[in-house]
């Protein structure tokens, strides 16, 4: 008889959930894998792309990027202008907020003016 036998477990989504949920399962328990946040695409681009635009007509000062998911979609919805979007990414300071926005830049084979990561919240 394992440890966990019989429970069943709720696991929120985590950056290591396979390895968490494995770990319980391993001992007996049944995982429940729960995500707890679901990206979706816009219903209206529009306000995205207007900031784009924006982006592209006069590259910002500062360009904070939290997420790479979140650059590759505005990347996405650049379309046509996606070649123009990433020349004006390379024109401003980049903060990246974790290792996944900086990989998304260099993807993308950006080398901005400046890229700053975010420090580690303590």
């Amino acid at each position: 008889m394992k440890a966990l036998d019989g429970l069943t477990i709720l696991v929120p989504e985590s950056r290591e959930l396979d390895l968490f949920a494995g770990m319980l399962e391993a001992q007996g328990a049944k995982a429940l894998r729960c995500p707890l946040v679901q990206i979706v695409d816009l219903e209206d681009g529009s306000e995205a792309q207007a900031w784009i635009a924006r982006m592209i007509a006069a590259p910002f000062d500062y360009t904070v990027l939290l997420t790479g998911e979140g650059l590759r979609r505005l990347i996405t919805l650049s379309g046509p202008r996606r070649a123009d979007f990433i020349s004006a990414l390379s024109k401003t300071r980049t903060v990246t907020r974790g290792p996944k926005p900086a990989r998304a830049l260099r993807g993308l084979a950006v080398a901005a003016l400046e890229q700053l990561a975010a420090a580690a919240p303590s």
